[in-house]
């Protein structure tokens, strides 16, 4: 059996979308796997993922659980493979003789300039214990894999959703640059402020965010709680 294991979802996180638009292909796909729900976030303090109590206490909740019944010859698939349970379940199902295989989508390494976990300095010897857990890591980009420096690492691209939209090939052209990210120091957001002021009166700087924010700069307009539409 495979399990796909959600991470816990905040609105503005990109994870929910992946992982629902992963959920569907397999189903389409006539895969047999069992869903294990994610923990919807009601906040997130600074705006950094895995500084809150509900985001740990649901990895080792999850944790608990799926060792009653995940069995020999199971697999178990992580939307969020950069988590502090997963040397758990390879030490415990090692000790129990479960051959279990992992799997996991990494999102960021810590490398990438600007990574909230760097600061830490047990990060990069960590990421390299969850790099020998996994039987495969994802990523998006060729850049990412390339500071992860790990040899089981497979460039996927970006799952992107059917109704995404379209180019609009014949209506008034616009220099727009949206910076969508959340507003918080592992995003590198001096960096958009830094093109917003030099590009001044050449283009338009947005910031889009579910709360309000100072960005520092008049060069950048914030739309908060935006819909589809807007």
């Amino acid at each position: 059996m495979i399990y796909f294991i959600r991470a816990p979802q905040y609105i503005g996180r990109p994870e929910k979308n992946i992982a629902d638009w992963i959920v569907q292909d397999w189903k389409n796909r006539g895969y047999p796997f069992l869903e294990v729900a994610g923990v919807d976030l009601k906040e997130m303090r600074g705006g950094v993922f895995y500084d809150t109590e509900d985001s740990v206490l649901n990895y080792m909740q999850k944790f608990v659980d799926l060792l009653n019944v995940v069995r020999d010859g199971d697999k178990l698939f992580f939307i969020e493979g950069w988590n502090v349970s997963i040397p758990l379940y390879k030490l415990l199902f090692d000790y129990l003789g479960r051959n279990v295989k992992m799997y996991g989508i990494f999102h960021s390494a810590i490398d990438v300039p600007g990574e909230f976990l760097t600061q830490f300095p047990w990060a990069r010897p960590f990421e390299e214990v969850l790099g020998r857990c996994f039987e495969k890591i994802f990523v998006a980009t060729n850049y990412i894999r390339e500071k992860i420096k790990l040899d089981n690492v497979v460039v996927t691209g970006l799952p992107l959703p059917k109704d995404i939209g379209s180019v609009n090939t014949e209506g008034e052209r616009k220099k727009i640059v949206i910076f969508s990210h959340r507003w918080y120091k592992d995003k590198r957001p001096e960096v958009f402020v830094r093109l917003a002021d030099y590009f001044k009166g050449k283009a338009e700087f947005w910031l889009l965010t579910p709360k309000k924010v100072d960005t520092g700069s008049s060069n950048i307009k914030v739309l908060v709680n935006h819909s589809r539409e807007e």
